[in-house]
């Protein structure tokens, strides 16, 4: 998602820098920097509604990572704890952290990049929070599926199988 977002964001530098033929008559009507500040507003603005979205689809895949790391690893109390931290950090980022970059988003989308604003340091501060939540949601994840692969493999390793040809074996 992030990657999205920044993509997004770039965008509306690559548009403004080429426009389409019928777009820059718009853009010069409106001026080049109200045009960029209107864009990435409207960029912003669907990053927002991916960010939301995209932790509800998290949170419900955290849902199913848990139930099926229960059946998988018979509820090993690891694997509990790991998935219930996952789960956790994606609800501390959709219901605590996402409604303030969201809100202190819209109260920067149109400040000029330049002027200070008291908005822009508390959205880059939740912002780093958010990014710092992923990196911790990502560690977790890897640890655990690392984890989960050496144990995997050594279980292969000690286990043959012995064949039996015996013709009363049946």
């Amino acid at each position: 998602m992030m990657a999205v977002a920044i993509g997004n964001l770039q965008g509306v530098d690559r548009l403004l820098e080429a426009p389409d033929p019928s777009a820059s008559q718009f853009i010069k009507a409106l001026g080049a920097d109200s045009a960029r500040m209107l864009l990435r507003h409207q960029v912003a603005e669907l990053n927002r509604f991916y960010f939301e979205n995209w932790e509800l689809v998290q949170i419900c895949l955290g849902i199913g990572l848990t139930v099926t790391m229960l059946f998988a690893t018979n509820g090993e109390k690891i694997y509990m704890g790991l998935c219930g931290f996952v789960l956790l950090l994606v609800i501390v980022e959709h219901f605590l952290v996402t409604p303030q970059i969201v809100s202190m988003g819209r109260a920067i989308d149109f400040v000029p990049e330049g002027a200070p604003s008291v908005e822009r340091i508390k959205f880059w501060r939740f912002h780093n929070a958010y990014s710092t939540l992923e990196v911790l949601k990502m560690l977790t994840l890897a640890g655990m599926s690392l984890r989960l692969m050496v144990i995997q493999r050594r279980n292969r390793s000690r286990k043959k199988i012995n064949l039996v040809d015996d013709s009363d074996d049946g």
